[in-house]
């Protein structure tokens, strides 16, 4: 039996009032791993990653005529991804290196029972997804989910609905003649939030994180709609000259102290026109509001707050400077360095308090390639659900003398964990719940003369299941 002790609330874990035990086992071995032509292919920005796997029904057999679709998700884009299976196996390139992804969903359908299977990535786990394959198991979604939008206390048949669950996954439903919408979900699915409209002339939505307080685990909501109205949004640089071309994000809510969010549909994802303006045309028609901007760019950062002139919401916006290219690689006694993940996060970035955050994918050979800033200092480290990379700190590009050069990475098996999570004096599970762990790495660097000090290095996400 492995050993079990207790952690403290000083574990890294935040307990409140839970009970933690944990059981360490034997670092994961080495497995037998495919030829990595197989699953990875090109380099730098089009460096691919094979996600494959089969679909199975509840009693595990071939599910055949299934749809595959998902999604992966980054600061800047959403890439729509599907695949036609042959027989019930499936294959999907990932463009790995094209943008810095947060996530990724992928779903399968049995349009004849209405059976469903869902799987989640996060960019740590690709590697291992693409050397092992997945199975996602179709089940009966069952948990029934019924939105009623209203206006002024009133129904509004055949308004939108729009759910928004975890890992950025939507779902729509046009309410009926009754005015209720209805969702299909399985039952591990969680709601983010809840957005309606109708037309362009009413507006409403919330968000379950934020309050007042709504309760996501049941299974009837009602969303109160208002009237909308247009808002021009002008987005202009230094000089106060119009910036065309720009994508961004517009996510407005209640003003504090809740700064509840609406969700975000098509109308909130705009585009500013040749004059530097954009149009929303479902802006709720409130007193009072909180609203801000996401630039989809890596070229161009909001600076301030955006202030209302002549009608419109102005934003200025600042050009980011220029990256550097820099080149590493990723080491291993145990593996190949094909395929992991490299993080590398500074906290000097020209917007101010906002961490410049990397991430790359090595080559067949190892090797990686990130854009830094110049002079600034990175925490560097592999992160992987199976390897262990030790984090360090450098300056990647030094102009004082001339120096480029990324980190040689070093990644090691990782030690398997059991984590039990309990409450009360009786110690009953808590099923649901996030465990978080993390390799703490302390590091300095000089900013304007001073010493600062951070803490970067890998982290770990776990969920606890019914025990």
């Amino acid at each position: 039996m492995p050993n079990r002790g207790k952690l403290s609330g000083e574990s890294g874990v935040m307990l409140l009032a839970f009970g933690l035990a944990i059981a360490w086992s034997e670092p994961f071995a080495k497995a037998d791993e495919p030829p990595v032509e197989t699953w990875l292919r090109g380099s730098g920005a089009d460096l691919e990653m094979r996600l494959h796997g089969e679909v199975v029904d509840a009693n595990g057999k071939p599910a055949h005529g299934v749809e595959i679709t998902g999604a992966m998700r980054s600061d800047t884009t959403t890439a729509s991804l599907a695949a036609k299976p042959e027989a019930n196996h499936f294959e999907i390139w990932l463009p790995v290196n094209r943008s810095k992804w947060h996530a990724l969903w992928i779903k399968a359908i049995d349009s004849t029972t209405g059976h469903i299977a869902y799987h989640t990535l996060s960019p740590r786990q690709f590697r291992e997804a693409a050397l092992t394959g997945l199975t996602l198991t179709l089940a009966e979604p069952t948990r029934q989910i019924a939105v009623t939008p209203l206006f002024q206390d009133k129904p509004a048949p055949h308004a939108m609905v729009q759910l928004e669950l975890n890992y950025g996954i939507k779902m729509r439903a046009e309410a009926d003649n009754a005015g209720v919408a209805h969702f299909s979900l399985l039952p591990t699915q969680k709601l983010s939030s809840v957005t309606a409209w109708k037309d362009h002339k009413l507006i409403g939505g919330f968000s379950f994180d934020r309050k007042p307080t709504r309760d996501p685990t049941l299974n009837e909501h009602a969303v109160e709609l208002h009237p909308a109205r247009q808002e021009v949004i002008r987005i202009i640089d230094e000089q106060g000259a119009p910036v065309p071309g720009i994508p961004f994000t517009f996510y407005v809510g209640t003003p504090a102290p809740f700064f509840n969010f609406i969700g975000v549909n098509e109308e909130f994802e705009l585009t500013t026109e040749d004059d530097g303006a954009a149009t929303c045309r479902l802006f709720p028609d409130w007193k009072e509001s909180h609203s801000y901007l996401e630039i989809r760019s890596d070229k161009w950062y909001i600076d301030g707050e955006s202030k209302l002139v002549d009608g419109a919401m102005v934003s200025q916006v600042l050009p980011y400077g220029s990256r550097q290219p820099v080149r590493g690689r990723v080491v291993s006694a145990e593996t190949n360095g094909a395929g992991f993940c490299v993080e590398m996060s500074s906290s000097q970035n020209p917007r101010a308090n906002y961490p410049d955050s990397l991430l790359a994918f090595a080559d067949a050979n190892g090797d990686y390639e990130v854009r830094v800033w110049p002079d600034a200092t990175y925490c560097a480290s592999v992160i992987d659900d199976r390897w262990v990379g030790k984090p360090v700190d450098l300056i990647p590009f030094q102009t004082t003398p001339p120096v480029a050069a990324a980190p040689e990475l070093t990644v090691v098996a990782g030690q398997a964990v059991d984590v039990l999570l309990t409450v009360g004096d009786d110690n009953q599970p808590i099923p649901n719940q996030h465990v978080h762990f993390s390799l703490a790495h302390d590091y300095h660097w000089r900013e304007n003369g001073e010493q600062r000090n951070g803490t970067g290095g890998p982290r770990w996400w776990a969920t606890t299941d019914d025990h």
